[in-house]
């Protein structure tokens, strides 16, 4: 459900602190530093047109910067916190592929062990036949 039109939009007072400082003004947007925000519920309000925001995405964050057509929305909405699509699914089949190599290299080690115990066991078997066979 919307926000009440007869509501302000909500905006963090963390927002509104570097907005006030005189290094972070319009006038200087090239040298402006990018304000990170951990606040994605904020929505884009006029006044932070052409600032450059670092938006928390869980893992870190994303570099934006205010255009006319994100005001209105959520700062959430700018960025995506998950890779979507075929780059997902690949990841995906990649780690598949790893754990079935790992698998099979665990298999293949158990595997010569066990041929390499047989191996030996039938040697110290076949020298304790041979022995037997000289004494008789």
């Amino acid at each position: 459900m919307a926000r009440p039109s007869w509501k302000i939009q909500f905006l963090t007072k963390y927002m509104f602190k570097y907005l006030e400082e005189e290094k972070i003004h319009p006038k200087n947007l090239l040298v402006s530093p990018m304000i990170k925000i951990h606040s994605r519920n904020s929505c884009v309000d006029s006044a932070l047109l052409g600032h450059k925001f670092g938006i928390h995405t869980g893992r870190g964050f994303s570099r934006v910067t205010i255009l006319e057509s994100h005001i209105g929305l959520k700062i959430g909405a700018l960025v995506t916190t998950k890779n979507i699509g075929m780059s997902m699914h690949l990841y995906n089949k990649v780690q598949k592929k790893k754990k079935e190599k790992q698998r099979a290299l665990k298999q293949k080690k158990l595997n010569r062990n066990k041929t390499k115990k047989v191996t030996a066991r039938a040697k110290l078997k076949q020298s304790q036949r041979v022995k037997k066979k000289k004494e008789i």
